[in-house]
């Protein structure tokens, strides 16, 4: 916890102070969450993936595998550079809902969503579009 805390940065907690905040952070009612404007960004990294150089404000969980992020950078510049870390994004709250809002899936992955989707849903009644635009 000592190297995560020294290169991701942060603040020690304990006791009844911390179940609170954890708690808070597992319900998403740290003030953190509360979005008037931009994107939230769910960035899942591998853990020891360094600091990533974006402006905006930034939660950092799991030792450092989970990141919320608050910006208005552009989705393709947050899924090229994740991609690029072995990560994948999501845009979890605000933003254009119209837009795709997970990361782009691979040709092989992408083929398995739409098989499971077929055998599933063969009317494609179900939430068509939410996950991705031709599902």
């Amino acid at each position: 916890m000592g190297a995560a805390r020294r290169d991701l940065g942060g603040d020690r907690i304990d006791g009844d102070e911390a179940d609170t905040f954890w708690e808070h952070l597992r319900e998403h009612r740290l003030p953190f969450f509360n979005l008037a404007t931009g994107v939230l960004w769910r960035l899942s990294l591998p853990p020891a993936t360094a600091s990533l150089p974006w402006s905006g404000d930034w939660l950092i969980d799991w030792g450092g595998g989970q990141r919320w992020l608050k910006t208005d950078l552009p989705r393709d510049q947050l899924v090229e550079q994740v991609g690029a870390q072995g990560g994948h994004v999501t845009a979890f709250r605000g933003g254009d809902r119209n837009e795709d809002v997970f990361h782009p899936l691979d040709g092989a992955t992408m083929h398995l969503h739409e098989r499971i989707k077929q055998a599933m849903d063969p009317r494609r009644i179900f939430n068509p579009g939410r996950m991705y635009g031709s599902l």
